[in-house]
């Protein structure tokens, strides 16, 4: 799955200028998370065409980057991120971002962007999730 992280000034209105220039291209937002780090603000979109979404918004003057992230379900019980955080360490993997997509039955669906997607997903294949549209 694909992510697209925008960076911009953090100001009044950014997410809704980011919001109505892809309603104008009739491009949905699946997922988001965001938050603003010393007067940038840092955007996660989770779409179905990152590469279009991309071009969007440079051409409105944003800056992106398109990356990999691996989707997993994780039961919802303590340790649980622990364990998969461990896994990944003793691989030799950093986690370099994670957030939550979805409630999944009786757990919870994350993204996952790490240093090293190949060597992350055969770490923890058992928790690969391949659900997603």
């Amino acid at each position: 799955m694909k992510e697209l992280t925008i960076f911009a000034e953090d100001r009044v209105g950014l997410l809704a200028k980011i919001s109505n220039k892809l309603s104008e291209k009739k491009i949905n937002i699946n997922y988001i998370s965001a938050e603003s780090i010393g007067g940038t603000a840092v955007i996660h979109l989770v779409v179905k065409d990152a590469e279009k979404v991309k071009r969007v918004l440079e051409e409105a003057g944003f800056l992106t980057a398109v990356s990999d992230v691996l989707v997993l379900k994780l039961t919802d019980r303590p340790g649980e991120m622990g364990t998969v955080a461990a896994i990944l360490a003793f691989k030799g993997v950093n986690i370099r971002s994670v957030y939550s997509l979805e409630k999944k039955g009786k757990g919870g669906i994350f993204a996952f962007k790490v240093d090293d997607i190949k060597k992350a997903k055969e770490a923890v294949r058992s928790y690969v999730y391949t659900g997603m549209d």
